[in-house]
């Protein structure tokens, strides 16, 4: 994806976007890659096999998190009190 797209896509300006994908990029889980072509320079991100990996592994927690409070509002306002304290 070029940074003008991620940028607005995030709803980020263009050196916030630059601080969290340089960031990101120095833990492997994204590329930065510069494109030279007609007209303007462009930077193109890509996500690499490790960071793939890792958000897969986010969105598998925040579903257990999600399946998890569901599971406690189905239970009686009684037995979630007892269980809290």
């Amino acid at each position: 994806m070029c940074s003008s797209d991620l940028s607005s896509a995030c709803d980020l300006s263009d050196g916030n976007l630059n601080r969290h994908v340089n960031a990101l990029a120095e833990l492997g889980i994204v590329t930065i890659e510069k494109q030279r072509g007609q007209g303007r320079p462009q930077t193109v991100y890509r996500i690499t096999k490790r960071g793939r990996q890792r958000f897969l592994a986010y969105v598998d927690e925040l579903e257990a998190v999600v399946r998890d409070v569901h599971e406690r509002a189905k239970q009686p306002a009684v037995q979630r009190k007892l269980a809290t304290t």
